[in-house]
């Protein structure tokens, strides 16, 4: 029950840490949005143990429904970063929430535990990420690198 509460009072923090990068208009965004997401990694403050007692089999079904809250959470923030870019003209869709959707649904899958992956596994994984985004996005290849890099602890894909 501890790890329920525990799981519960985290989100919380990830989804207001993410609310409060959002509305930071003073920056640029594409860094809002990479802040935003990044928001939602596990960190140093007790993140790891957490993340381990998630992981755990018999946890399975607490980890799909604290991944559906924060995805809950997220979308919404998300698709008001991607209405902005559009609007800026930095990217172009007409489907920002179903883009934000899809972006945040299979980076939780796919880089849910980034730092088990082998290093060429990581490295494909992060240039097939920003590969797909920049098509989803309609965007010039290359043009998400800098934005999206910094969502991996190494930095390098």
């Amino acid at each position: 029950m501890r790890v329920v509460k525990e799981a519960e009072e985290r989100k919380n923090e990830i989804l207001d840490a993410a609310e409060r990068l959002v509305r930071q208009k003073e920056i640029p965004v594409l860094q809002r949005l990479t802040l935003a997401i990044r928001a939602v990694q596990v960190d140093d403050r007790g993140g790891d143990a957490l993340m381990e007692q998630i992981h755990r089999p018999q946890n399975a079904l607490m980890h799909q429904k604290i991944q559906e809250r924060l995805h809950a959470g997220m979308n919404p923030l998300l698709t008001e970063l991607l209405e902005e870019g559009v609007a800026e003209g930095i990217c172009h869709t007409d489907y920002p929430a179903e883009v934000a959707e899809m972006t945040f649904l299979y980076a939780t899958v796919a880089f849910d535990d980034h730092a088990a992956l082998g290093g060429e596994e990581r490295r494909r994984k992060t240039e097939a990420f920003i590969y797909n985004l920049e098509r989803l996005l309609q965007m010039e290849q290359g043009s998400m690198i800098e934005a999206v890099l910094p969502l991996f602890s190494d930095g390098a894909p």
